[in-house]
């Protein structure tokens, strides 16, 4: 399922995930129209870069294009060591296939948008490729989504949960099963009261007297 639409018009502000440090300012994830595949890469004004074959390659308006969110999402991204599973905001180059738009964090240049294959990520700066295991995937989910599986409360609230925390078998032996008896019923059997006696025959023949 797709999430977003590129777009020549103009860039959605929830694409704007970049920023470098050398006085030219903030970059928006792009999607850039090459020789070699629809590339991932970097952009502003009327200008977008990505990287290929070790080098920053430069391409006018005319030949990228924006992102934009579909009505009800947002951008978020998602640090993990395998691509999202969805989401993902993705290109394609020929040599290596699928490419996720990814942002590369903590660079000596700055926070700049670039792609990955899931596993390393590459972006552009300085008319050179550079490589990076630092980056985060830029996916777009829909708000109020949050990502974060919910916390699922214990079975047993008190401290010390019942040993067996299942529906036991039932305590006397069932039709068939050999030995079977009813539960007794009747009201509860009384103690004897003090100076009560009791007399009783066992199968035995043996008399048996119980006294309180």
């Amino acid at each position: 399922m797709h999430y977003t639409t590129p777009s020549i018009a103009r860039p959605d502000e929830e694409f704007r995930v970049g920023h470098q440090n050398d006085g030219s300012g903030h970059y928006y994830a792009v999607l850039v129209d090459t020789p070699h595949g629809k590339i991932p890469g970097k952009g502003r004004d009327k200008k977008a870069w990505y990287s290929f074959g070790g080098r920053e390659h430069e391409v006018g308006s005319m030949k990228f294009q924006w992102f934009n969110c579909h009505a009800g999402h947002h951008v978020q991204l998602q640090k993990s060591h395998v691509p999202p599973a969805r989401g993902a905001v993705t290109g394609h180059q020929k040599d290596t296939g699928t490419l996720y738009a990814v942002v590369c964090h903590h660079t000596t240049h700055g926070k700049i948008p670039g792609k990955s294959d899931g596993r390393t990520a590459w972006y552009s700066w300085g008319g050179r490729e550079h490589q990076t295991m630092d980056f985060s995937y830029i996916t777009v989910v829909m708000r109020g989504f949050n990502p974060t599986p919910p916390v699922i409360p214990d079975f047993h609230p008190h401290p010390h949960p019942h040993p067996h925390p299942y529906p036991q078998p039932h305590p006397y032996p069932q039709p068939g099963s050999g030995g079977y008896f009813p539960p007794p019923s009747g009201p509860p059997a009384q103690g004897l009261a003090e100076g009560m006696t009791v007399r009783f025959r066992c199968k035995t023949g043996k008399n048996l007297k119980l006294a309180a």
